[in-house]
Order: structure tokens, then sequence, then C-alpha cells
């Protein structure tokens, strides 16, 4: 059975779930829609060629029927959930005193709001990201949840998709897809109370940040603390490569946790709807090697035309890229953006 011999109700169920776990900013479902924003993400994004692998193995496998592997899908997400919930270490988690997360040590200035917004335009900050923090959180209480322990020999890349890859044994399409999906992550730790949770991440996170700043020259302020990154303003940019990634050997070694140090210059774009309305989009234009400029605050309906004007993709002729989802049906601007300039504060 062909995955286009599904059901419309079921294609579309795997389109959705495809889209979220994978987040791919795509909207409309619909042909020819659909293969068009495949193509569109493919070369950043390898869109097309994972929906591709995704049908073809859930042909092979399921005999294509997408019914048979949502719920292998669904199972597989309650049988993590309950891994968790069984261990041993469980009773750990739950019954342990929780870390005091005291943030007086990095002023008493820290703004609530995201910064992503035209006040920190023009700023160079450094932001420190605990990757996958979920997972770090159940890491730090004990290995015994993983059965691995995150260290220089086993990132927490490895050692999340070596425990999915247990419960996902003989099942080829699970053991590739369900790794890379944000969404069911998400779901698992959120079932085992997260309060907890984001209580160890805002004490990992902060004991991280004060190891950051002890390799820093006065001058800099810490803008935002969340619950998996801190976020720093300095006023320039005085480590190197070489000192980063020794930073982040540092605090694995000494908070057994795998940290990302971004240092970056926030800019924004400014694009004009048809009717005068400002859309702004905020442009981490990062400095470590190898890691290109990352955009933030895209609407979801304008995201194929932005994308187009940042990357300097042709525009669609059918005008496809100016379709989007309203209230469940297809729905399409009339005119298109403009691209108004670069605001480097």
């Amino acid at each position: 059975m062909k995955i286009s011999e599904n059901s419309k109700q079921d294609i579309d169920a795997l389109k959705a779930r495809f889209i979220d776990d994978l987040k791919y900013p795509i909207t409309v479902f619909e042909e020819p829609y659909w293969s068009f924003y495949l193509n569109l993400y493919e070369l950043e994004k390898k869109s097309c060629q994972s929906w591709v692998r995704l049908c073809f193995m859930i042909e092979e496998e399921y005999d294509g029927k997408i019914k048979l592997f949502l719920e292998d899908f669904y199972a597989c997400r309650e049988a993590l959930i309950q891994s968790l919930q069984t261990c041993s270490a469980y009773e750990k988690y739950n019954s342990m005193e929780l870390p005091n997360v005291d943030k007086s040590f990095f002023g008493n200035n820290i703004k609530k709001n995201d910064i992503y917004n035209e006040g920190y335009v023009g700023g160079t900050y450094i932001s420190i990201d605990l990757k996958k923090a979920n997972v770090q959180a159940f890491n730090y209480v004990s290995p015994e949840f993983f059965g691995q322990k995150i260290d220089d020999d086993h990132t927490v890349d490895q050692v999340y998709e070596a425990w999915i890859k247990k419960h996902t044994e003989g099942k080829k399409t699970l053991s590739w897809y369900v790794p890379q999906s944000k969404y069911i992550r998400q779901v698992i730790f959120g079932n085992c109370n997260p309060k907890r949770q984001i209580r160890i991440e805002e004490s990992l996170v902060c004991e991280a940040g004060k190891l950051v700043i002890g390799w820093l020259k006065k001058g800099h302020e810490v803008v935002e603390i969340g619950s998996d990154e801190m976020v720093l303003k300095v006023p320039e940019l005085e480590l190197d490569e070489k000192n980063y990634k020794e930073l982040e050997e540092t605090i694995l070694q000494v908070l057994g946790v795998q940290v990302k140090i971004e240092p970056y210059k926030l800019s924004s774009l400014e694009f004009q709807t048809g009717n005068g309305h400002t859309l702004r989009v905020y442009k981490k234009n990062h400095i470590r090697e190898g890691k290109g400029p990352e955009y933030k605050g895209i609407h979801k309906h304008y995201h194929a035309q932005i994308y187009e004007s940042i990357h300097n993709i042709p525009v669609s002729p059918e005008e496809y890229d100016l379709v989007f989802y309203q209230e469940k049906e297809p729905a399409k601007f009339i005119d298109r953006i403009k691209f108004i300039g670069e605001n480097n504060g």
C-alpha cells in the first residue's frame, strides 16, 4: 500500500505529526503547496528528504498504513514515560532536596522580557544554553535513567538517542524518527514532575553562568535567565574559539552537563506588508567558527516570503509562497511583503 492510498484524514494527520516533530515552518497540507514548501526548505532543513524517507519507511515496515505507524509512535511515547517513572532513581528524583537557585549573584536588574526586541538590537551577547535541558536534569539526578552518563565520551544527544533505541529495538522507522522529535521529548518529560526539572535546570544554568562569568572581564550584564539558558550582554568579545571550547569542557567536567556557548551580535530586519504594517525579524549574527546567522521572530504566515528574501531565493512564480492556513482553510496574501533594511543598532 502506498502512502497516497491512505485517507486524506490520515495523510493530514501524518503531515501534522511530521511538521510538529521536526519543527518545519509549514502550515499548508494541500498540493501543490505541500511539495513547494518541502522543496523550499530542503537545502537548509532537509525537509523533502526527511518526508520521502518517512513515507518510504512506513510503506516498508507498516505496509503503508499510517494509522499503524501513529499507533506505534504513541505507544512508544507511553513506554518512554513509563521507563522514567518506573526507574529506581525516580523516587530519589521526586523526594530529593532541590538545589537552591540564588540569582542575586547576577544582579537585581535581570529582565523578564524576550531579548528579541528593538531595545536589544546592536548589542553583543553570549548565550549559555543547556542542551536538551530536561534530559540533562534527569541525568544530573542519576545516570540510571538512561543507562549511561553524559561525559567526555558520551554527549547528551548520544545518551538520549541510545536510550530511545533501547525502546525501539526492531522498529526501524521509530528508531530513526523518534530521536528527532522535540515534541515527544517535551511530552515525555512533561509527564515526569516538570516543576522539579525546571528547578534543577535553573540551578545548572546559574552554576554554568558563574563559570563563564569567571572568564570575563568586568562590564558584562546578565540580561536574561531562563530555565535552560542565560544571556549575557558584553561590551566586547574578548574570548576566541579555543576559549569557548575550553569553557564548555570545563563546565562538563565541573558540573557534568553539556552546554553551548554562543557569542553573537543582534540586529533586526524590517519588512513592510502591502498595507504598510511593519514586520521585524531578529538576526543573531553568530561569531563562532562554522556557525551561520540565525533568525528569530518570523511569523508563520510570512515565513516563506521572509525565508526567500533572507536567502536570496527567487519568489514562487505561481505565488505558492503567498498561501497559508487561516482557521483551517487555505488563504492567500494579496500583496508581497517588501524588505526595507537591516538595523544594526
